[in-house]
């Protein structure tokens, strides 16, 4: 479970007592106690959950990650970043890790803009080198999620035609022509099918690699089947389309990042 400090901060606020008072910072102090307390238990109930379920889905469990998807930039935030749980199998035609990410935005300067941010991701890996470095996900948020590398996704495409949770989808691209030849009218049909306005999902790819999630969302093991059937079905689209796309886009280039 993350932790926020601003929760406990802010339910302190509410006390109405001397900060000279010994009372309130023994208040204070078993405040997060109980929080790390919970906290430590959840998260090791959760990897025992998770290591339980994997043979049923025909996973391998490793908790740790094997490797790192290459030239994914919201896998490297500035502030650095945590994987847990990861297990490892197919779907789509493809490798698959799913793993839990957490990583924090604000500074330590400014306490109160701190956040943690925690979510289940499903990185596909095809055999075939066929994606353009693309990010794909809800305007509104994406505006806001701190990415290293951002920066590498010169062009920006509004789809306005893709609902979203408030606003409209954004397709951030390094190479653009490639991107937007990738998600034509029938792809935002796809996804538009799909009801990306009640589930909206994240997407950034680039060569073999494609991930995806749902920002700020930590998927509980009971719902892991129904997470891998419909991340499954986005990556056989985006893989299947850009392979029968492949001659007709541009040349797709290396990642020059690493």
């Amino acid at each position: 479970m993350p932790f926020n400090s601003n929760s406990i901060l802010a339910g302190s606020s509410t006390y109405p007592a001397n900060w000279s008072d010994w009372r309130f910072w023994v208040l204070l102090a078993a405040g997060f106690a109980c929080y790390f307390g919970f906290s430590n238990w959840s998260s090791k109930r959760r990897r025992r959950a998770l290591s339980q379920l994997a043979p049923s889905m025909n996973f391998c469990w490793l908790d740790t990650m094997p490797e790192t998807p290459r030239g994914i930039a919201f896998l490297r935030p500035r502030l650095g970043g945590e994987f847990s749980n990861a297990m490892t199998g197919s779907g789509a035609g493809c490798k698959v890790t799913i793993f839990d990410f957490e990583y924090e935005t604000g500074t330590m300067l400014m306490p109160m803009t701190e956040r943690t941010h925690a979510q289940t991701i499903a990185a596909f890996r095809s055999a075939d080198s066929v994606l353009p470095a693309f990010q794909f996900g809800p305007e509104s948020v994406m505006r806001k999620m701190s990415t290293e590398g951002s920066e590498r996704f010169k062009f920006e495409t509004p789809l306005p035609s893709v609902p979203a949770p408030a606003g409209h989808y954004l397709l951030r691209s390094q190479e653009q022509a490639a991107a937007n030849a990738l998600f034509d009218s029938e792809m935002l049909k796809f996804f538009n099918d799909l009801g990306l306005q009640h589930q909206p999902w994240f997407l950034e790819g680039n060569q073999e690699w494609q991930l995806i999630w749902e920002h700020n969302n930590i998927v509980s093991p009971q719902n892991y089947p129904w997470f891998l059937q419909q991340t499954s079905a986005i990556a056989a689209m985006v893989f299947g389309c850009a392979k029968m796309k492949r001659g007709a886009m541009p040349q797709i280039s290396g990642d020059t990042s690493q």
